[in-house]
């Protein structure tokens, strides 16, 4: 009873709040703060280098009518870049830090309309993949935002990185074939694809990166328990564990689904999980 009441209290809709609950926030919110501090840390010791290697310069060679794959390891869709216009037109700095402050605005949105709450949604936001998002500089959170708007949307969203998102991917064009609603669903991804052509075989650069990894991939050996989850899941945020199973490239932030996921079958099983992982991470780090 104690622990229906506890998540109870915890969720965003509450509009009320009782109990400990006041006391609950106050610790959820020094925990961010905490993590905030981490993070400017990091921020001055270390360079985001993907966002300012890859993403910023693919996205500023787009604007001077170049090839963003003309940027060493660029592999993403180019809709990926198009999306990251805006942020192209500020001055390094100013786009790194609003890049951060998407970061955290974005997978917090997420975790809210999938439904976690404060206590979930905080777990998620200090975990070991959501600090290698940050620190890296990656754009796994534009991925987790294809999962939460409208599919025809949602899709070219979720492919710009597939070893997140492609099981999100599965699940709505199921969901659109049952329904017949196939070319309703994927004329945008369609027409971006094409549109994409004009940088050459983007497809094939994107193929490319498989094998490139930062951590050991489950590929092959896990593809037979990602179709099984695949066909077991019946919600769209479940296919968020299918992509680190069945793809060759992988890097610590494609995991931030499993634990929005994790997140909201069973917070405190997950506040271990997570507490767990930083002590390895810190451990290994001192070795």
């Amino acid at each position: 009873m104690w622990y229906n009441g506890f998540m109870t209290d915890l969720t965003w809709r509450k509009a009320k709040v009782k109990g400990s609950s006041p006391t609950v926030a106050l610790l959820c919110i020094s925990v961010v703060l905490l993590f905030f501090l981490v993070y400017g840390v990091l921020w001055r010791y270390c360079i985001p280098v993907d966002f300012v290697n890859c993403y910023y310069p693919a996205t500023r060679e787009i604007l001077v009518g170049g090839n963003p794959y003309d940027v060493q390891g660029v592999f993403n869709p180019p809709w990926a870049f198009w999306v990251m216009v805006p942020l192209g037109l500020l001055p390094l700095r100013i786009a790194q830090t609003l890049h951060v402050l998407l970061a955290f605005g974005v997978v917090a949105y997420v975790c809210h309309k999938l439904g976690l709450g404060l206590a979930s949604t905080v777990v998620v936001i200090t975990s070991v993949s959501m600090l290698n998002t940050l620190a890296n500089g990656q754009i796994d959170w534009l991925v987790l935002l294809g999962a939460v708007v409208p599919p025809m949307w949602g899709i070219p969203l979720l492919l710009i990185k597939p070893q997140l998102g492609i099981g999100v991917v599965v699940f709505y064009v199921i969901r659109a074939y049952k329904e017949k609603a196939l070319v309703k669903t994927l004329w945008p991804t369609a027409v971006l694809s094409l549109a994409g052509l004009v940088y050459g075989l983007w497809p094939l650069r994107m193929m490319s990166a498989a094998g490139v990894t930062d951590v050991p991939s489950a590929f092959p050996w896990m593809i037979a328990t990602g179709i099984f989850l695949l066909w077991a899941m019946k919600k769209k945020e479940d296919g968020l564990l299918v992509g680190p199973l069945v793809g060759p490239h992988v890097n610590p932030s494609s995991y931030i689904g499993g634990w929005i996921v994790l997140a909201k079958a069973n917070v405190l099983l997950t506040v271990a999980a997570s507490v767990a992982t930083w002590v390895a991470v810190i451990v290994m780090a001192g070795g």
